[in-house]
């Protein structure tokens, strides 16, 4: 689970791939970074991101970090 976690963290504070995102916690293909993370979570590294770019942008300003209201 350790794996997922890194990997669902660097897709939300990078702009690595799903690929490299495996790589850096030792899976060696892209395949298997979506096979691993969707048994975990029930999604795909890919819906992993869109959900959280949807909701990040479909939160009021003053939460989303950026200091703007």
């Amino acid at each position: 689970m350790l794996r997922v976690e890194e990997v669902a963290r660097l897709l939300r504070e990078t702009d690595l791939s799903i690929a490299q995102a495996g790589r850096q916690v030792g899976w060696c293909s892209r395949n298997r970074a979506t096979e691993a993370f969707g048994q975990a979570t029930g999604m795909t590294p890919s819906q992993y991101r869109r959900r959280l770019a949807a909701w990040t942008h479909s939160m009021p300003a003053s939460m989303s970090g950026s200091g703007i209201e």
